[in-house]
């Protein structure tokens, strides 16, 4: 089980996992680790089981590239997109709080991250859609098929770069689904 990356006394910054043997599936956990500063959340900071969660998936639109440069490009922007999408799970709230958890990443980009409350995934996901806007693409993938900068009739970016298709959806645990 993922603890996070945690800053230790007399260690440094290193990442924390518990061991979790089948024949001990039912044991209790003890509190989360005590260190100098969690860096990346860790399975602590999965929103309470008891509240309800809100879901967001990432699904980013690769096209076609034909090319090995432009396959390059696309692998290029799969890795810049993770980074980007993970920085911003792991900045905290004013309240010390990660904003949200990662669940899982299926494949390449393609994410399930678990959040609290619906506010914060809202948020998420558009500061992810003006981090993807505002991101410093290389020239030669803006010139891919598909990932050229547009402008609508205000002279404002509407698209540039790699595409993402971010979805959520709300669960409660108690019973139904939300939207």
């Amino acid at each position: 089980m993922d603890l996070g990356v945690h800053r230790l006394p007399g260690v440094g910054i290193t990442k924390l996992m518990q061991v979790m043997p089948v024949n001990l599936k039912g044991r209790v956990f003890a509190p989360p680790p005590r260190s100098l500063e969690r860096i990346t959340p860790g399975i602590w900071d999965a929103p309470p089981l008891g509240d309800g969660v809100a879901f967001v998936f990432t699904y980013p639109a690769l096209g076609h590239p034909e090319t090995e440069q432009e396959r390059a490009l696309v692998n290029a922007a799969l890795r810049s997109f993770a980074h980007a999408a993970r920085n911003l799970l792991h900045q905290k709230t004013p309240h010390g709080r990660f904003t949200g958890y990662e669940c899982q990443e299926v494949s390449a980009g393609c994410f399930m991250l678990a959040f609290p409350e619906i506010g914060r995934a809202i948020s998420y996901c558009t500061a992810l859609q003006e981090a993807l806007l505002s991101y410093a693409w290389p020239a030669d993938l803006l010139r891919v098929q598909g990932w050229e900068e547009e402008v609508d009739g205000e002279d404002r970016v509407v698209n540039r770069g790699l595409r993402v298709q971010v979805g959520r959806r709300t669960r409660r645990c108690r019973g139904g689904a939300g939207d």
